[in-house]
């Protein structure tokens, strides 16, 4: 797969991360990502999922967090914060060369796995913490294999 290629993988990945953080009816796009992920990072062993959830409680498990105060955010809803952040790594995805690479890592380490490990340790509903587990292994072996081959995403 050329750099062309790989750039537009990692940018879709992040994109379908988003949506199926921003509303219950993302839980439909599970296979697709993990699909995507099993490819593009070569993820074999990526967790089960529970099954879905009924719509009405992504509102109850999503619907708000404290705020991590070492990333300095306010109360904000998850439905909008945590897909903000993949989507923002969607859009990086798609340009720049090796120094973008190095700093989605930063970003990643610094924004959006302690966003995740502060839903992970509120969320209540298994199936919604298991997808944010998902989430969070998909985030770091992206960001492991750009660390160590910056060149070829």
């Amino acid at each position: 797969m050329n750099v062309a290629e790989r750039r537009h993988k990692r940018s879709q990945l992040y994109k379908l991360l988003a949506a199926l953080h921003a509303g219950p009816l993302g839980y439909a796009l599970l296979d697709k990502i993990k699909s995507q992920a099993a490819e593009l990072l070569e993820l074999s062993d990526l967790p089960e999922t529970h099954p879905e959830p009924p719509a009405d409680l992504y509102n109850w498990a999503y619907g708000f967090c404290q705020g991590n105060p070492d990333l300095g955010c306010g109360s904000n809803p998850p439905s909008t914060c945590l897909p903000a952040k993949l989507s923002q790594l969607s859009y990086s995805a798609s340009k720049g060369a090796v120094q973008r690479r190095l700093r989605e890592v930063s970003y990643i380490e610094d924004e959006v796995l302690p966003c995740l490990d502060m839903l992970l340790s509120q969320m209540k509903v298994e199936a919604y913490r298991s997808i944010l587990e998902l989430t969070r292994q998909i985030v770091m072996a992206d960001a492991q294999q750009v660390r160590h081959e910056p060149a070829i995403s």
